[in-house]
């Protein structure tokens, strides 16, 4: 409103300057006749000034200036400088109207600016307002969500509240933020932030990332998987890159500890111990994974290992070739890992990042394939590459005269841990670079 009144008193100004100016010259044209006559007047009045002044000097009575002006007063006539002079003043008063009405420190931008800065100072007002609500309501302590429904009671939409650094929180609403003191962190359960969302544009969007016994890891099932699945996994993540190796086959360096296992290894070297190393590979892969559990863990399992039970096996192959005698004693192929690899691919978590452990990781599922048309019996594995595209590892593999050949290798190992029900954020935005940091 003030902004529109002074906008009409100038523009008022401005227009009466100019218009005068205007009928000036108009009357400077107009009157040019009169004006030449006066100049002839102008003469005349002042001779006869003169000869009336000598004579009232004769006679000791000097009116001469009273009688000038009076005769100059009675004259039409005008100055040309006069009239010059006053549009002059004219234009300059119309220049000083314009220069104080725009530019970039007119009055007008000067209102706009300290409309402005009033407008931010009550946003910046009613903030405060909100944190001291919550302050007084919390009896000297605040919790994000108390400062959230006050800053909703006071500004409806547009606001929120960053708590992410550990020393002082952000109050923001319209614009404009208020720098607070850090208060309690409520409670945030992990089932609320570790959700995938396919539909995501980032991979932290379609999978957070999360902190596990100082490694990087990412969401691969959340509670609403199960839901639509009709499954009970609850909340399994699994590491972004291998943290560790895993030797199989005919090196494999299994000690026997418990009775788990089954047969006897053989020799390391050995076909008898690559057959065994087979034969057990889906038990070795889920006991390496067990020695990354810790108090924030339900189990820990290989990735590729059935969910709800990693440690289940497939029947003994079987066949009807020269070697079936000896074929019928390894485990046949089974389908853990379809769900693991169909979860990895809708999170984009196929491939990895770093190889600096391995390229390759293993998949704790069995599959029979075909070396040269003869049955090979293999591990499944990953590899980094531009898809991480699945392939097969062989550990155990037949000639065509039926002679057996042990093979193996060590691959890269990536663990994944379900989450007990009660894990709670502590902080983190779930991203690569600052992810969820979990705890009970």
């Amino acid at each position: 409103m003030v902004d529109f009144l002074l906008f009409l008193i100038l523009g008022f100004m401005i227009s009466v300057t100019i218009n005068i100016a205007l009928l000036t010259i108009i009357y400077i044209i107009w009157t040019n006749n009169e004006y030449l006559k006066s100049i002839n007047v102008t003469k005349e009045i002042y001779s006869k000034a003169i000869m009336e002044c000598k004579n009232k000097l004769k006679k000791g009575k000097f009116t001469m200036k009273n009688n000038f002006l009076k005769n100059l007063k009675d004259s039409n006539g005008i100055t040309l400088i006069a009239l010059v002079i006053t549009i002059i003043v004219l234009l300059i008063l119309a220049g000083i109207s314009i220069s104080m009405l725009a530019g970039d420190n007119s009055i007008l931008q000067k209102a706009t600016t300290a409309k402005e800065n009033t407008d931010k100072s009550q946003i910046t007002e009613r903030i405060q307002l909100a944190y001291h609500s919550a302050l007084t309501g919390g009896q000297g302590s605040y919790t994000k969500d108390t400062l959230m429904e006050e800053l909703k009671n006071e500004f409806k939409t547009n606001y929120d509240v960053d708590d992410t650094d550990d020393e002082n929180w952000k109050m923001i609403a319209q614009g404009q933020e208020v720098i607070i003191p850090a208060g309690k962190k409520g409670e945030v359960l992990a089932k609320d932030k570790l959700i995938i969302n396919v539909e995501g544009t980032t991979d932290a969007e379609i999978s957070p990332y999360v902190k596990y016994n100082g490694e990087l890891y990412r969401v691969l099932y959340d509670l609403a998987y199960d839901e639509k699945n009709g499954t009970n996994y609850g909340i399994e993540i699994v590491s972004v890159n291998p943290l560790d190796t895993v030797t199989l086959g005919k090196d494999d360096p299994i000690i026997l500890e418990s009775n788990e296992y089954e047969g006897d290894p053989g020799e390391i070297g050995t076909t008898d111990r690559a057959k065994w190393s087979y034969n057990n590979a889906i038990i070795t892969l889920n006991k390496k994974a067990q020695t990354y559990l810790t108090e924030l863990a339900d189990s820990a399992r290989c990735i590729g290992s059935d969910p709800n039970n990693p440690i289940s096996e497939s029947g003994n192959y079987s066949g009807n070739n020269i070697y079936d005698t000896d074929a019928a004693e390894l485990k046949g192929q089974d389908t853990h890992g379809l769900k693991d690899i169909d979860q990895l691919y809708n999170i984009e978590a196929l491939k990895f990042n770093d190889t600096t452990i391995s390229s390759y990781y293993w998949f704790a599922t069995r599959r029979v394939g075909k070396i040269v048309g003869y049955p090979a019996f293999q591990m499944g594995n990953k590899y980094y590459n531009a898809n991480g595209l699945s392939t097969s590892f062989s550990i155990y593999y037949y000639k065509s005269d039926g002679t057996p050949v042990a093979s193996g290798g060590t691959l890269g190992f990536r663990p994944v841990i379900r989450l007990k029900n009660n894990i709670k954020i502590e902080k983190g935005k779930g991203t690569a670079d600052e992810p969820y940091e979990i705890g009970i």
